[in-house]
Order: C-alpha cells, then structure tokens, then sequence
C-alpha cells in the first residue's frame, strides 16, 4: 500500500533548541540549590519538559555507571 503525501503540509510544531551547555548549568544550579523543575526552567527560560527530559537521561546514565562499579567490585570479591 503507498502512502499519500499531503500536498503543501508542514509540520505547525517545532521543539525549541536549547544549548547543551545552559542546559548543563541549569541541571547543575537545581540540584544545587534544591529547586524544582517547574522553578528551574522558569528562571533559566527552558521549557520544562525539556529539562526532565535531560533528568531523566542523567538518573539513567547514573544507573549504570553505579550497575558497572558494583560488577566491577563484585568481580573482585569473587
């Protein structure tokens, strides 16, 4: 089956582009300061999705980088 393409279509949304160093930052000075989301993305001007999107990400990556430690340290008990 072929699809039909839509003649004169653009897409009416666009994710804002936000610099990965200011988002770095913003990351950092929450958690920090023990601000909420909500507030970080308020006074960094960061849509907050964006910014629990990139929290999300970063407990993830934490994850397993402590999973691969406790292998490691697991290993030499062994």
């Amino acid at each position: 089956m072929e699809q039909q393409q839509l003649i004169g279509f653009t897409s009416t949304t666009s994710k804002p582009h936000v610099d990965k160093k200011l988002l770095e930052a913003a990351i950092k000075y929450m958690l920090v300061n023990n601000l909420s989301i909500r507030q970080c993305a308020q006074l960094f001007q960061i849509p907050k999705s964006t910014l629990h999107r990139n929290l999300q990400k970063r407990d993830v990556k934490s994850v397993e980088s402590n999973n691969l430690i406790l292998i490691e340290q697991l290993k030499m008990l062994l």
